[in-house]
């Protein structure tokens, strides 16, 4: 386990970095992303063009209602339209 706070991560290292503390704090998580077979395929541009299209829509059809709820589009029925 690493240190808790970046603070203590720093005060054993010449070189720390707070993106090298949060790397090390989110493992195994980070490596799971980043090293996911369609980060692979994206970075290395062998990514199939359907496969992007899937992601991209899918990826659009969650942000969606957030868009809408952050724009003030969205009210729910306990909500209030905000003016």
């Amino acid at each position: 386990m690493t240190e808790p706070t970046f603070d203590a991560y720093a005060a054993t290292r010449t070189d720390a970095r707070f993106t090298d503390w949060l790397r090390v704090r989110t493992q195994p998580n980070w490596a799971e992303a980043t090293e996911h077979r369609f980060v692979r395929e994206l970075t290395g541009d062998t990514l199939d063009d359907d496969a992007f299209r899937l992601s991209f829509e899918s990826m659009y059809e969650l942000w969606r209602p957030i868009q809408r709820t952050a724009d003030g589009g969205y009210h729910g029925k306990n909500c209030q339209k905000r003016r």
